[in-house]
């Protein structure tokens, strides 16, 4: 069971062919900052509220979670869907509420 954030990192990451080391960095490289956003999206999913999601990230605070969260990227939507693929291909996370 996906619980903890370690997890679902290392599953966005083999998902995007990224390493958690670039996706834990603080590069703003479009594929790191939407590989980003997919993982703020499943940790909110699964339960982790925003400061968390955001220490696990190792942003300065939640404001930047906050940001990926509201869909106010212009490809949000984008993103949402790559997150709704990853939880059907891991039944182990829930569903979104």
């Amino acid at each position: 069971m996906l619980k903890d954030t370690n997890e679902i990192i290392r599953v966005v990451c083999e998902s995007c062919n990224i390493s958690v080391d670039d996706l834990l960095s603080k590069r703003r490289k479009k594929n790191l900052v939407d590989a980003r956003q997919i993982c703020c999206i499943l940790m909110y999913r699964v339960g982790f509220n925003q400061q968390q999601i955001g220490r696990s990230l190792n942003y300065k605070d939640h404001t930047t979670v906050n940001y990926h969260l509201s869909g106010r990227r212009s490809n949000s939507s984008i993103m949402l869907n790559r997150a709704n693929y990853l939880l059907s291909q891991h039944k182990n996370i829930p569903d979104p509420v």
